[in-house]
């Protein structure tokens, strides 16, 4: 058996398991919050990036990209 192997797929099984449940707990705060009734949706995010986007260190970050479509200013702070 190729040990070195498993240990690998089972660390990359865990970073997996986490980052969904990161995405699981943002997207559940963010139907928990007080935006709830506001005209703000999740558009688009990405996670694991890995060759996707980067950031002006030229990191791939994790993202998530929110949309306003009323015509209200929506206050986003505390909305974590």
């Amino acid at each position: 058996m190729d040990t070195e192997n498993e240990g690998s797929t089972r660390s990359a099984r865990g970073a997996l398991r986490r980052r969904a449940a990161l995405w699981a707990g943002v997207c559940l705060a963010f139907c928990a919050s007080p935006l709830h009734g506001a005209d703000v949706t999740i558009s688009e995010f990405l996670a694991s990036n890995t060759h996707g986007l980067r950031d002006e260190d030229g990191d791939y970050p994790d993202w998530i990209e929110l949309v306003n479509s009323g015509t209200n200013t929506v206050n986003m702070q505390g909305g974590s």
